[in-house]
This record gives structure tokens, sequence and C-alpha cells, in this order.
């Protein structure tokens, strides 16, 4: 992946990456995509989902940190 793609990446909410997800998987759906048309979505949507596993990751990493700080809800 080249620097450009990596940083835009990187700068995807969770809603757009979830939504390129979704987009991908319906691509994937379709009868006429090549084999190699096919791949490049697969690459794609395991890009976007790696960025949908990182930012929920970190929420809850956040969440964990306000609730041992506060002590008000359980961790998950």
């Amino acid at each position: 992946m080249t620097e450009k793609k990596a940083k835009k990446k990187e700068t995807l909410t969770f809603e757009q990456a979830m939504e390129g997800l979704e987009t991908a998987v319906s691509n994937l759906r379709r009868d006429d995509l090549s084999l190699d048309d096919s791949m490049a979505e697969f690459r794609k949507g395991m890009e976007l989902y790696e960025r949908c596993s990182e930012l929920l990751q970190d929420a809850r990493q956040q969440v964990a940190v306000y609730t041992k700080e506060t002590d008000s809800l359980e961790d998950f």
C-alpha cells in the first residue's frame, strides 16, 4: 500500500470504513466480476475491516480507561 493510501485509510471514520466495507461486500456478490477484480475488492474489504477493528479496539480501550477511573461501569 502506498503512503498516500495508508494515510487516507488512517483518516477514515468508523462509519466511512463500514460503508466502504459494505460496498466491497456488495461488489463481491456480483456475478460479473473477474477474478482479478474480485481479489482487489477482497483486499480493499480486508483493509477496511482492519480499520473498523482498530477503531473499535480504541473505543473499547477508552471505555475501559474511563470506567476504571470513574469506577461507575463494568469493563466489557
